[in-house]
């Protein structure tokens, strides 16, 4: 005989594959986690490591499984956590926040600390228990916070308040203190006008109702502080409105500008001490012009008629009575003549020096190269001379007075003719070349030259390094050029050497050349 037990199983199936199902679930669950879930044993080592506590710590879950929790935590917290737990342990409570112990951090494999939340909950299974760890990474949220707090403290350093639709103040910030002296004590529930003693540039209804209409307004305004002291404020207000729309109070921004304001009046007074020293000054300029006009026409008049006389009588001595005068007496009667034909030129040049200081400039495009050919091609006229090699670069144009920048060709252009005067062959050259990414122009001669010594003297009135006996000449010819230029911006300079001829440079940099775009 055989006897076969038969037993139903099947409720036993269904409540393991259940068990399995759900075991499945949880595991996804943890694993898809967004925070980090770390499980340990009595003995606090892990049991369980989910993907997030992977990626917070970078550390992976094999390695971590059976590790001491403590190896993801600061040392110097390692003993207020073990202690933690322990007590929790002995508790019947299932979960809680572990907030108790203050600031919580983390510790990432790579050593870097971090800031946590983190909770706890404990269960017993086989009478054994097992801990498990909630953790949150929030080093974004704190430093969100840190920069909130930041700002508030910025924030708060700029006067604000805010007051009621009748001006009482319902807000009074530490700006406000700084700037006015009164605590928010002081201040809460008082009236801005009667606090401040607020004087308007209008009057105050028509300030509020473009508030209410436009929802803001700007303006100065005139406030004392706790001390006594009116300031003026750049005052900015701004509606606030309830969440029906409805107006409710007005934001107040001020800002100290009185020291801007007593600056801005001192700018005014001394530009109008300004402009009228400017007028004083004009008026005795066009006074001083005038006297110089009346007394360059008594030069021209008064001053060459005895010396038109001088020569004039000069000459009739050695014409009429050339039969009665001996050798010494005719030669005396050249040297007075001479005399008198040099301050004639003298007198001609000085009144033209002051000329050229006060002319009106008329601004015009200029060809140097042209006015230079017209110089040469007078001084070849009055003395021509056949040995005599002139360069002049073609196509130099420039933006200036024609007339007194032909004065100044005229006296380079004639200094180099008469310092080439003993030479074999003389060579006079008109260019231009850059320097210092600026166009400078230059007469350039192998004549007579200078010592670079007394170079400082070439250009002042009545200087001359040659004596009248060796050339001829006033000293004033190069004091007109330098001033010309520096009328037109420019500057003027010399290059020499004692019989290797002379350079001398201009600049026109007030003055767009052509070509330069």
């Amino acid at each position: 005989l055989a006897f076969v037990t038969i037993t139903d199983i099947t409720e036993r199936y269904q409540a393991e594959e259940n068990l399995r199902k759900s075991q499945e679930q949880l595991a996804g669950v943890i694993g898809s986690a967004m925070d980090a879930i770390i499980t340990i044993d009595e003995q606090q080592r892990i049991v369980l490591f989910n993907a997030a506590a992977e990626r917070m710590f970078l550390y992976p879950a094999e390695n971590a499984i059976a590790k001491p929790l403590d190896q993801f935590i600061p040392e110097r917290f390692r003993a207020g956590h073990q202690g933690h737990i322990h007590n929790f342990g002995k508790t019947h409570v299932t979960r809680r926040g572990m907030g108790a112990l203050g600031a919580l951090f983390g510790l990432r494999a790579d050593g870097e600390e971090f800031p946590i939340e983190a909770s706890i909950s404990q269960i017993e299974t086989d009478g054994k228990k097992f801990f498990t760890v909630f953790l949150r990474d929030i080093t974004e949220r704190k430093r969100s916070e840190e920069a909130l707090k930041e700002q508030a403290r910025i924030l708060d350093l700029a006067p604000v308040l805010i007051r009621d639709l009748n001006g009482r103040i319902i807000f009074w910030n530490t700006g406000s203190e700084q700037m006015y002296g009164w605590k928010a004590e002081e201040a809460l529930e008082k009236t801005t006008d009667s606090l401040l003693k607020t004087e308007y540039p209008r009057a105050v209804e028509e300030i509020k109702a473009r508030v209410l209409a436009h929802g803001h307004w700007e303006g100065e305004l005139v406030h004392t502080r706790k001390d006594g002291q009116q300031i003026v404020v750049a005052s900015n207000w701004v509606l606030h409105r309830d969440e029906n729309g409805k107006p409710k109070a007005i934001l107040e921004v001020n800002n100290d500008v009185t020291e801007r304001k007593q600056a801005e009046h001192e700018i005014r007074r001394l530009n109008e001490e300004l402009e009228q020293r400017v007028a004083d000054r004009t008026a005795q300029l066009q006074a001083a012009n005038k006297e110089l006009e009346a007394f360059s026409y008594s030069v021209s008049h008064d001053l060459r008629a005895p010396l038109r006389h001088i020569d004039g009588f000069s000459q009739a001595l050695l014409e009429d009575y050339a039969d009665k005068l001996d050798a010494e007496g005719k030669n005396y009667l050249h040297e007075v003549r001479n005399a008198s034909q040099e301050m004639a030129q003298l007198i001609d040049d000085v009144l033209q020096l002051a000329r050229v200081t006060r002319s009106e400039m008329r601004r015009e495009e200029v060809n140097l190269s042209e006015l230079a050919r017209s110089v040469i091609a007078d001084l070849q006229k009055r003395n021509g001379r056949p040995n005599v090699s002139i360069t002049i670069k073609e196509g130099l144009t420039t933006r200036g007075d024609k007339r007194l920048l032909r004065i100044v060709l005229t006296n380079l252009l004639g200094n180099a003719w008469k310092f080439t005067s003993k030479q074999d062959q003389a060579e006079i050259t008109f260019g231009s070349e850059q320097r210092n990414g600026e166009i400078s122009y230059f007469v350039r001669d192998n004549g007579a030259g200078f010592d670079m010594a007394y170079a400082n003297k070439l250009f002042g009135v009545f200087q001359r390094l040659h004596t009248a006996g060796e050339f001829e000449g006033t000293g004033i010819g190069l004091a007109t050029v330098q001033r010309i230029v520096y009328r037109h911006g420019g500057n003027v300079w010399a290059e020499g050497a004692v019989n290797q001829g002379a350079a001398f440079y201009f600049t026109l940099p007030n003055f767009k050349e052509q070509g330069d775009g």
